[in-house]
């Protein structure tokens, strides 16, 4: 009987899981063919080659935080051992805003001098600094999101991806029919960020709503702070080294091209094979 209950829940979890994921293809591949087509090469290139920069960043706030935190919650509860899933949360927590406050500053502080003495593109800077405060968003929702897979409520994270894709995509129109054109990369970062924003606040809201003792006043309960570092160790490793290969190709472009808009051709054309390729690809 508990076998077919927990194969129940594996597959309808599965189900979720591919729903999310289609879900978040088809609005990036919505989202990059807009993006394309309204700032033209030069402008994507300006666009893709500071995210690329952040997306490095964002690999320092993550640091497989986020498969820690489902791992050791998931562990206390499978032993339903409240209040020491409790102490592990806040113990990750707190290495987790660490870390993406270090890397937002650290992108935010070096923004001109990557943008001058590296790329030698003076117009990078602003986005790059705007992206700091985006990083230290999108660090923590993941952070948030990966609580509802503890919570086995999975089907949340695909109501996020229908609410977060639709609102970056109505709002992305906006910058393009009401801001002067020299504002649209600045206005889409900015338009990233507040869609985030606010997933991140359903991402509490849901976290707080399904796991409320994971947010009740700190417990005495002692914690293997050593094997939850050992265990994030393990993970650092490989989340650099994907972030360094998946990104590297338009940092080197962005430094050696004096035209940036090759940038952009690379990264739309990228992009859009992307999205349609993870559209047939269900790893998750």
């Amino acid at each position: 009987m508990r076998k077919k209950s927990l194969t129940k829940i594996v597959l309808q979890d599965a189900y979720w899981n591919m729903t999310s994921v289609v879900i978040s293809r088809i609005g990036a591949l919505i989202f990059t063919i807009l993006l394309a087509r309204f700032l033209l090469p030069e402008r994507f290139g300006i666009y893709s080659l500071a995210m690329s920069v952040a997306l490095i960043f964002i690999t320092f706030a993550d640091m497989g935080i986020n498969h820690t935190v489902i791992r050791y919650v998931s562990k206390e509860l499978g032993e339903n051992n409240k209040e020491s899933a409790n102490a592990h949360f806040k113990y990750i927590l707190k290495i987790k805003l660490f870390l993406a406050t270090i890397s937002a500053i650290f992108l935010m502080a070096l923004s001109y001098p990557i943008s001058i003495f590296i790329f030698k593109k003076d117009f990078l800077a602003i986005p790059l600094f705007i992206l700091g405060f985006y990083i230290f968003i999108i660090a923590m929702e993941g952070f948030f999101t990966s609580l509802l897979y503890v919570a086995n409520k999975v089907n949340y994270i695909s109501i996020k991806e229908v609410f977060s894709q639709t609102l970056r995509i109505l709002l992305l129109l906006l910058v393009f029919f009401f801001l002067p054109e020299k504002y649209y990369v600045i206005g889409v970062i900015l338009i990233l960020s507040l869609t985030l924003l606010l997933t991140l606040i359903f991402g509490i809201y849901c976290s707080r709503k399904f796991l409320p003792f994971l947010f009740y006043k700190k417990t005495n309960v002692e914690i293997d702070k050593k094997a939850i570092l050992v265990f994030l160790g393990c993970l650092i490793a490989g989340s650099l080294s994907l972030a360094f290969f998946s990104n590297i190709d338009s940092i080197m472009l962005g430094m050696f091209l004096e035209d940036i808009s090759f940038v952009g051709f690379y990264r739309a054309a990228f992009a859009l094979v992307a999205s349609i390729g993870g559209l047939i690809t269900f790893s998750s």
